[in-house]
This record gives C-alpha cells, structure tokens and sequence, in this order.
C-alpha cells in the first residue's frame, strides 16, 4: 500500500517537472498567508511541509484545480485505489482542533469553530499530547480513517483560554474554519519568532493585531 509521503511525492513531481517557476510563486502567495520564515530558524522544516501540504492540495491554479485534483483528472495510469486516495486528499484541509481524549495511537478532536468531533490516528506520532491541548493539523481520509499529517502545530497551554474565544467569535462570524486555522499558524509563528512577548498580546482576532 503507498503511503501519504508516496501520494505527496508524485504530486509535487507532476506539478514541478515543467520547472519551479509556479513553485517559486506559490512560495510567495504562502509567506503573505502565514508569515515569512527562513532556513535558518527552528521552525523551517515543519513550515515547509505546512507550505509543501498548500501548495499540493489547496491552492488552485490557472485552471481552478489544485495539484491533486489535476493529476486525478489528468492521469490515465491512476488505479482505482490510488484515484480513491487522491480524492480523500483532494478533501483534506487544515483545521484547529482542541484534543477532547487520547485513545491509544488515537485522538479524539473538536474542530475550532465548528464543534465536529473526529477520532484521527496520526502518521506522526501523537505521544505527549494531553485533554485541553490545541492545535493546527491538515486532517485527510487514509484507507477511510481520519488520519493527521505530520506537520501538527501545538499552540502553547497559555494560549488555550484566549484561543478558545477567537475560536467562538470566528463561529459567531461564520469565519471559515481553515482561514481560522492559518490564522493560529501565523500567531504561533509570531510567538516563535517574539518569545518575550505576552501571549495575549501575540493571539489576536484577525484584525487586531498589535503587530
């Protein structure tokens, strides 16, 4: 059976065997979404697999298809499972979730601004996290189980009081749940990159930030 590393792997092949022009754009669309970071920062590795996830299977291209939609329309060699796989990918977005149990190599998750509940396993590892804890995950359908990526943000213990209100005032505006959660990324970065920083001075509603 092909894994979720294989699946990404022959997407971003299609999608840069003509050159890395687009590549190269799209990595600059992102930065404005999420915040600039380097190479030479901690969190490097993870926020390019959060970019590398965007750029693969939610941002749409001149033709109003993302990449994974593309190779599943476009590929006439696909078989049967793999076209079942790519469509579960072509479903999968980015969320906020807050962990309402751990059940063994499973989590049972409240989605930010929706209340929906999942029970995911993770192909990362879900050791550590604990009731109350929240974070940001890209959630897909694996096999048809509701699977984690590996590049899972956790938002800081301080932080779960002030996330849960912009959480409520999101849903209160119908704010869609993925823009939410990109919003969350970018304050986690900002608490990253401005350690000394009040929490509550760095998770702010969109709109009122301090800086």
């Amino acid at each position: 059976m092909k894994s979720y590393e294989d699946y990404m792997e022959r997407l971003q092949h299609a999608e840069t065997r003509g050159g890395l022009d687009d590549f190269t754009r799209a990595r600059q669309e992102y930065h404005g979404l999420s915040g600039t970071f380097e190479d030479s920062e901690p969190c490097f590795e993870l926020r390019s697999t959060m970019f590398l996830e965007w750029y693969l299977l939610d941002r749409l291209g001149d033709d109003g298809l993302t990449p994974a939609e593309r190779l599943l329309a476009n590929d006439a060699l696909l078989s049967d499972d793999e076209k079942t796989q790519l469509s579960y990918l072509c479903l999968s977005g980015r969320y906020g979730f807050e962990v309402i149990e751990t059940r063994g190599a499973s989590v049972l998750i409240e989605t930010l601004g929706t209340g929906a509940r999942f029970l995911a396993r993770s192909i990362a590892t879900t050791v550590g996290l604990v009731r109350g804890d929240m974070i940001c995950a890209r959630l897909f359908y694996f096999t048809s189980e509701p699977t984690f990526a590996k590049s899972i943000v956790l938002h800081p213990p301080e932080a779960r009081a002030t996330i849960r209100e912009i959480s409520q005032r999101a849903a209160a505006t119908r704010m869609e749940p993925r823009v939410l959660a990109q919003h969350l990324d970018k304050m986690k970065l900002k608490l990253d990159r401005y350690s000394n920083v009040r929490i509550q001075h760095v998770y702010r509603y969109p709109g009122a930030e301090l800086f």
